[in-house]
Order: C-alpha cells, then structure tokens, then sequence
C-alpha cells in the first residue's frame, strides 16, 4: 500500500504501533475522525512518508521525535488535536519539509529556528494554549506568525527576557 486516505470517516481508537509494517506508504491522510491516544513512536519507521495529515483527531501526548527520522516528507498537519508538550527539534531535520501545521494543540517551549521554521508562511503554530517564544535568533516576521492567538498567560515576564517586549 503506499496511498492511505480514510478521512472523514468516522473511524475511532487509537493509530496502531504496527503501522510501522507500511513501509511503502507514501501518503497517510486519517484527518477529521475520532482517532485518540499517542501518534505512534514507530510512524516513525516509516521511511517512504511524504505526506502525512493527521488533523482534527482527539490524539493526545508529545509528538513523537521519531517523525524527524522521516528525510523525504513533504506535508505534516497534526493540527486540531490535544497535543502537548514541546515542539521537538528534530522535526528542523527534515529537509523536504515545506509545510508544518501544529495549530490548536496545548504545545508550549521555544520554538525551532532552523529548517522549516525558518520559513514564516510554512508552519502554522497558532492557537495553541502553550506559551510558544522563538529566541532572538529568530526572524520577526516568523515570531508574529507563531504567536497569532495563543493563548500565552502569565508568560509576558519570560518574553521580556527575550526581548520581545
């Protein structure tokens, strides 16, 4: 299989940790359904990912480090879940990443600067109920994208302390 769309299907549970035995797969669109729990550590495994849409689901957790093992994606919207945590780094890694869609989770911490964060109109981070800053290195006009809408209390001290305010 190297093309799996089951969008808009009502499909609940969690994504299986044997989806690492897609190892064809191209394509993995399961937006708009039901799905819960983690986004599996071993999606990571497969190397074949471009595109990977995973938006408006119920998953929870850290997004797994593991998708910076993914060299060749293109595409990858996890937004509209319950995501927490950090953003990870390694997701900087990915060379052929052109479009990073993290909008409407609770992700919190500094934000990357390499890679695709570096590209203002590439990652949508807004609305996340996260305190997300970008250090100094960072472009501007990439921080003001970022921040749109989240919903960043008690953290303006913090921001002070990166010259922001």
């Amino acid at each position: 299989m190297t093309t799996c769309i089951l969008s808009y299907n009502n499909l609940d549970g969690p994504i299986l940790p044997e989806v690492r035995n897609l190892q064809q797969l191209n394509e993995l669109h399961l937006s708009s359904n039901r799905l819960t729990g983690e986004i599996p550590d071993s999606l990571g495994q497969c190397q074949e990912l471009e595109d990977i849409q995973i938006d408006q689901n119920l998953h929870t957790g850290n997004i797994p480090i593991s998708l910076g093992n993914l060299k060749i994606l293109n595409i990858l919207n996890l937004s509209y879940n319950n995501l927490w945590g950090v953003i990870p780094t390694a997701l900087a890694n990915i060379q052929y990443l052109t479009q990073l869609d993290l909008s409407y989770n609770y992700l919190v911490g500094e934000i990357p600067i390499n890679g695709v964060f570096a590209n203002a109109t590439a990652v949508a981070l807004n609305s996340n109920w996260g305190a997300l800053w970008r250090s100094e290195r960072s472009p501007y006009a990439c921080m003001l994208c970022c921040f749109l809408e989240n919903k960043m209390e008690s953290v303006f001290d913090n921001l002070t302390d990166y010259g922001i305010f």
